[in-house]
C-alpha cells in the first residue's frame, strides 16, 4: 500500500489548486482510509462463499481494467495541470 499511497497522494496534490488543498484532503483521506475496512470485510465474505481462486480473479480483473482505462484516458486528455 505504501507505493499506492504515494503516487495517489502525490497526484492528487498535484491536481488540486493551492487552495483547494485543504479541502480536497478532508474528503480524500477519510474516504480512501475509511474504505479499507470495508474492503477487508467484503474479501472474507468473497471468500468463504466462492473461494480463493475466483475472489482474487473478482478483485484484480476490475482493476486492471480500470488502471488501463485510466492510463488511456489520462494520455488521451494530455491533462498537464503544470501548465495551466
Amino acid at each position: 500500500m505504501g507505493v499506492f499511497a504515494l503516487v495517489q497522494s502525490s497526484y492528487h496534490l498535484w491536481i488540486t489548486p493551492d487552495e483547494l488543498r485543504g479541502r480536497v484532503n478532508s474528503v480524500f483521506r477519510p474516504v480512501t482510509v475509511g474504505m479499507e475496512p470495508l474492503s477487508i470485510t467484503l474479501t472474507g465474505a468473497l471468500l468463504q462463499a466462492i473461494g480463493g481462486v475466483t475472489t482474487i480473479l473478482v478483485a484484480v480483473v476490475p482493476q486492471v481494467v480500470l488502471a488501463a482505462l485510466t492510463t488511456f484516458i489520462l494520455r488521451m486528455s494530455r491533462v498537464d495541470p503544470a501548465c495551466e
